[in-house]
């Protein structure tokens, strides 16, 4: 005649016969989830727009008139960049008419010159 083999699992403390390690096991999990959510959560990436016009978006609306506006390269780069799958933030730091000494050597820029939405 065959004995059966002993049944371990019968004295493994189980959540329905004690009520406390299940409260105890909800709670870890409770407080963990938060903390893998917060970890989940991508970092910001940003798009700097560094220099002359192109940076700004300066654009000439005829011979005599030119502004500045949002319809730049770099106002164009940000959305092109969101339908690949990138979140950038686009940070204007141009001035329109700056060259490499004006950018060395001049602290600020011309409000004439300036990014819309760029630092002041």
């Amino acid at each position: 005649m065959m004995t059966q083999a002993p049944r371990h699992y019968d004295r493994l403390p189980m959540p329905h016969k004690n009520p406390l390690l299940g409260l105890a096991a909800v709670l870890i999990c409770a407080l963990l989830l938060p903390g893998a959510a917060q970890a989940a959560k991508p970092k910001q990436q940003y798009y700097v727009s560094v220099g002359d016009s192109y940076a700004v978006g300066w654009q000439r609306m005829s011979a005599d008139e030119a502004t500045v506006t949002k319809q730049g390269f770099a106002d164009q780069v940000v959305p092109l960049a969101r339908r690949k799958g990138y979140r950038l933030k686009l940070v204007k730091f141009g001035c329109a008419g700056a060259t490499t000494s004006s950018t060395l050597n001049t602290k600020g820029c011309p409000a004439a010159g300036r990014a819309i939405d760029g630092p002041r």
